[in-house]
């Protein structure tokens, strides 16, 4: 059984190509399509969650998602996002610090569960008051394999609008994958809605 829900993030119904050659389209691309946008800016939120980091995502031309307007009663587009880029291992692991922050791995069923459980509080929230006291949940993804996990990560590092902070996130990940000798690590991204 279907349920409609007014608000929160919705993806656009046009149609996904994939951005890579020769695959598949998966539930990533619109994701994907979004952080490779040229005009969109990559910026670090925090680096103090314990598993992981949160970024700002904001994509002026060409977003993939939209959230019911009550004021209009229609449709706008979502420029603004937070993701959470986290590093799956089967158990919680202890990674090195990032600038005297302690860092932990993430196993991907506790992923799925913060997913879950933020879409419940959003959706609970909004359903009886109105209001959002969590950011709903656009994508939950799992990335596996090595060299895709790197190219991902070192393309937005060097996209064009990727601030500093950013980067420096971002290089601590791809340390953390090429200094892992057995190459099980997953990446997992969250993908919400923005407010700030």
């Amino acid at each position: 059984m279907s349920e409609i829900i007014h608000g929160g993030l919705e993806l656009k119904s046009e149609k996904i190509t994939s951005i890579l050659e020769k695959r598949k389209v998966t539930n990533f691309d619109p994701v994907l399509s979004m952080l490779i946008e040229p005009t969109s800016t990559l910026g670090l939120i925090t680096a103090s969650s314990l598993k992981g980091f949160i970024f700002s995502l904001h994509v002026p031309k060409n977003t993939k998602y939209t959230e019911y307007d009550s004021t209009t009663d229609g449709q706008l587009d979502v420029e603004n996002f937070a993701l959470k880029i986290v590093i799956i291992s089967n158990e919680e692991e202890r990674l090195l610090d990032f600038n005297g922050k302690r860092k932990y791995t993430e196993t991907g069923e506790g992923f799925r569960t913060e997913a879950d459980m933020q879409q419940t509080i959003w959706k609970q929230s909004y359903l009886t008051n109105g209001g959002e006291i969590a950011p709903s949940v656009g994508n939950i993804t799992f990335l596996e394999g090595y060299d895709g996990i790197i190219k991902l990560l070192e393309t937005l590092k060097y996209h064009i609008n990727t601030t500093s902070e950013a980067i420096e996130a971002l290089n601590f990940l791809i340390s953390v994958y090429k200094n892992n000798n057995n190459n099980n690590l997953k990446l997992g991204i969250l993908l919400m809605k923005n407010y700030s």
